[in-house]
């Protein structure tokens, strides 16, 4: 990546959260994370669930790339360097399973991965990608245990999902065999998630050309997933809403692994395949994805400049901080790129890969207004769910995550703020309002 130079700070940088040689960003402070704990269950006796800008695309499922250095914009914060951090706690591995049910088990996951779940990927709808996940990647899972467990909870998740009956994580219908009709599936998919994501971050420390592929496969699925995190429990799913935050650590996470892994990739390879045949949409030119124009449906968000009502005159200056101001451009432009494919009628499984592509390639300063609960970026984050909305009914991974993020997010934004929710609102009631102006829904009182 190359700084390009402009002040206080240049974008390129500031996408990407690195010191930025020519102005005034932060300076990263990158560390690995400590090893997170190995969760052997469901390999011992066993457990029962068990340029001048970047010069590649971000990884989704048919958005894959090379990422750029995706160093955390502020200490304390950190990114891993070798991918993301289990997301589920350790209460997932409790229960116990015999050898022979577990291989049962795993047989039935395969078999309706490469049936049922591979072909709802926006890759299928590209013929020469179809085989990548049907054929290619369970090849590939022998000699790569992570990748057989990612699969595995891309799986349980779908059951979860889409198959459960009226009791949460249980199901009861002809999709799946009597003998596991009263697993619950969603911590089935918990436990191999985490098991997948700490074996990958073994595989990572020692990447090459043998385990890249596995590796690249592994983490386009995870890119999914991080837009489905379930909550840890019941109970937490009504506990208040919190913003997703998560979700784009992990994707961010999951960005780094396409970088360390991308230099390992062979010559007619799996990945080299992907990379070269699954081109649409493009995410390598950078200038148009970020493009200032795109942010004109948009603008009033970003020119809003909330009443000020302290007594004592002060001015929050953290909205009038240039790294903040552009931070939000930025978040808002992409978000206003994906506006612009579907005003160009772009297909829906296009359409799905820039949306899953957001987390990987916003500005990762962006994660950190959120996590101060900033109401520019939070309305900035509930328009790109607005998007998701969009898709969401082509894609069961999608399904019923932006009614729940517009909704959280209208009910800890501040009054101020709240007539920008009015297009977002819109487009839940119908999804095809995501083709009408913002401009006449964006009036501030």
């Amino acid at each position: 990546m190359k700084c390009s130079e402009e002040h206080p700070s240049c974008s390129a940088c500031l996408r990407h959260g690195v010191a930025c040689e020519y102005g005034d960003a932060p300076a990263p402070a990158p560390a690995p994370a400590p090893p997170t704990p190995s969760s052997r269950a469901l390999q011992e006796p066993i457990t029962e669930y068990s340029s001048s800008h970047v010069t590649t695309p971000a990884p989704s499922e048919d958005a894959l790339s090379q990422p750029a250095d995706p160093s955390p914009a502020s200490a304390g914060r950190q990114t891993p360097l070798n991918g993301p951090e289990t997301p589920y706690s350790d209460i997932v591995s409790n229960f116990i399973m015999s050898e022979p049910r577990r291989h049962a088990l795993e047989l039935f996951l395969l078999h309706r991965f490469t049936s049922t779940v591979a072909p709802t990927f926006p890759s299928s709808q590209d013929a020469n990608l179809k085989g990548m996940y049907t054929w290619q990647a369970p090849n590939l899972a022998c000699d790569n245990r992570f990748l057989f467990d990612a699969m595995f909870a891309m799986t349980a998740l779908y059951i979860c999902k889409t198959v459960q009956a009226q009791k949460v994580g249980y199901v009861e219908r002809d999709e799946v065999p009597e003998s596991f009709r009263t697993m619950d599936f969603a911590q089935l998919h918990r436990l191999y998630l985490n098991q997948a994501i700490q074996q990958q971050r073994e595989a990572v420390a020692s990447i090459g050309p043998s385990n890249s592929d596995a590796v690249g496969l592994t983490s386009i699925m995870l890119s999914i997933m991080s837009t489905c995190l379930l909550p840890e429990s019941e109970g937490s799913a009504h506990a208040g809403y919190k913003l997703p935050v998560q979700m784009l650590r992990m994707a961010a996470s999951v960005s780094i692994v396409f970088h360390v892994a991308a230099p390992h990739v062979r010559q007619g390879s799996i990945m080299m395949n992907y990379f070269h045949k699954g081109r649409k949409p493009s995410f390598t030119d950078t200038d148009a994805l970020f493009n200032p124009s795109n942010t004109k449906p948009f603008q009033t968000i970003l020119d809003f400049q909330q009443p000020n009502n302290n007594p004592f005159g002060h001015v929050d200056l953290r909205e009038t901080d240039p790294l903040t101001k552009e931070t939000c451009r930025l978040a808002l432009a992409y978000i206003g790129s994906i506006y612009t494919a579907i005003m160009e009628g772009e297909p829906p499984h296009y359409l799905c890969q820039r949306v899953v592509t957001f987390g990987p390639l916003c500005p990762t300063p962006f994660i950190d207004l959120l996590v101060d609960r900033r109401p520019r970026a939070m309305l900035i984050f509930a328009h790109y769910m607005a998007m998701v909305r969009h898709v969401a009914d082509d894609f069961w991974w999608l399904q019923g995550r932006a009614e729940r993020e517009i909704y959280g997010i209208q009910s800890i934004l501040p009054k101020e703020w709240q007539w920008g929710l009015a297009w977002p609102l819109a487009v839940l009631e119908s999804p095809l309002k995501a083709t009408l102006d913002p401009g006449p829904f964006q009036v501030s009182s």
